[in-house]
């Protein structure tokens, strides 16, 4: 029976879709965070959830093969993507092979779920980066049954959840392709979700609109009342939570899946940097660093390298501005301040949760320049 203390689970939830007795589900715990709950009850002690645990198996290291800044040389595709809009063209392929794509999309609740898509029309759902973490619930079960019949599948997600996966399939497949992402960390739905309460029937969210360049990208919200929010990352709410830190999931303080701990054919993200290492290859439009590890990858990549621009790159130098390829983001002192009015309310303001926020920089500020002055 798996027992992963909270600070290592990741919640990708395999354990419960590999449990035989289905006595695991996933429930959101008070910080917005899900984890799995067992009836022992109904617990045989197969021990199947500890086998597809992330946090109790090691991955075999990866060997990467080659590392590219990429991106599409169709317009449309490059705007509608985070970066460079390699997953569309990964995704193009599997589908034209009458295969399917699983990926994140929201539903009609602006919940996050893994869905599965058989064409290319369907494919701008999946696109685009969308922070919070996704259910996959169901889905490697899914995945498995499709492989055994020979489907060709591509499967995008975080490191940890292409991680559980591989660990749930238990062997690879060669109709198998698994693209994973550098990966920040995830934030608390409860936080997201009290967000959202701000605005009134929300139509479509963007994290990541270029209307500014892709450098300085904006959050654009809009509605059914054809209003629209807009706010650049460094001042929209949600954003300056997010990547300060305070917000992200605890097993992301120190994550199992970074660096080489990974199983994907390909790692994709943001080339941070590509304006110093490559500066041909950035207009302000979006580059995306992709990092192939398999050679079924290279394969793959070769198949379709003629609907991208890319340039070869050493992955050492293009890590360089893209940390969370390695490392994990250190967990803020005072984290623990903020996520007790949101344990403690039911559905907690965003605007304490900010406020809450803002304090405690305005602490922290003021105690760094009391030590400023008393070391002089």
């Amino acid at each position: 029976m798996i027992n992963t203390p909270k600070e290592q689970c990741s919640g990708c939830g395999a354990c419960s879709d590999i449990c035989p007795k289905n006595c695991i589900y996933m429930k959101q715990d008070k910080e917005g965070f899900k984890y799995p709950v067992i009836d022992i009850s109904k617990c045989i002690n197969c021990s199947l959830c500890v086998s597809v645990c992330t946090s109790n198996n090691k991955i075999a290291p990866l060997k990467t093969i080659k590392s590219y800044a990429v991106f599409s040389k169709l317009e449309s595709v490059r705007t509608n993507s985070s970066s460079g809009g390699i997953f569309y063209h990964l995704a193009k392929y599997v589908l034209d092979q009458d295969g399917v794509v699983f990926g994140a999309a929201f539903d009609s609740n602006w919940n996050l779920k893994h869905i599965k898509i058989d064409n290319s029309e369907q494919l701008s759902t999946l696109m685009k980066s969308k922070y919070i973490q996704s259910s996959t619930e169901g889905i490697f079960h899914s995945i498995k049954q499709l492989l055994e019949t020979k489907k060709m599948v591509l499967f995008s997600g975080t490191p940890c959840q292409v991680n559980a996966l591989s660990l749930f399939l238990k062997k690879d497949y060669d109709n198998l392709v698994k693209l994973d992402l550098i990966c920040h960390g995830v934030p608390s739905n409860k936080v997201f979700n009290s967000y959202l309460n701000i605005f009134n029937k929300v139509n479509s969210i963007d994290f990541r609109n270029k209307l500014n360049g892709w450098k300085r990208f904006s959050m654009v919200i809009d509605f059914d009342n054809k209003m629209r929010y807009e706010n650049s990352f460094e001042n929209d709410n949600f954003f300056q939570l997010f990547l300060s830190n305070y917000i992200l999931r605890p097993s992301c303080y120190n994550c199992n899946s970074k660096g080489k701990n990974r199983s994907s054919d390909f790692t994709a993200g943001d080339f941070w940097g590509v304006d110093t290492i490559i500066p041909k290859m950035d207009d302000d439009k979006g580059t995306s660093l992709l990092i192939i590890n398999s050679v079924k990858g290279a394969e793959i990549f070769n198949k379709i390298s003629n609907e991208v621009y890319y340039k070869k790159v050493d992955k050492s130098e293009a890590l360089k501005y893209n940390k969370n390829y390695y490392h994990s983001e250190n967990e803020p002192k005072h984290r623990n301040i903020l996520f007790k009015y949101i344990r403690f309310s039911k559905n907690p303001k965003f605007k304490i949760i900010f406020n809450t926020y803002h304090t405690i920089c305005l602490f922290n500020n003021l105690s760094l320049r009391i030590k400023n002055i008393l070391k002089k």
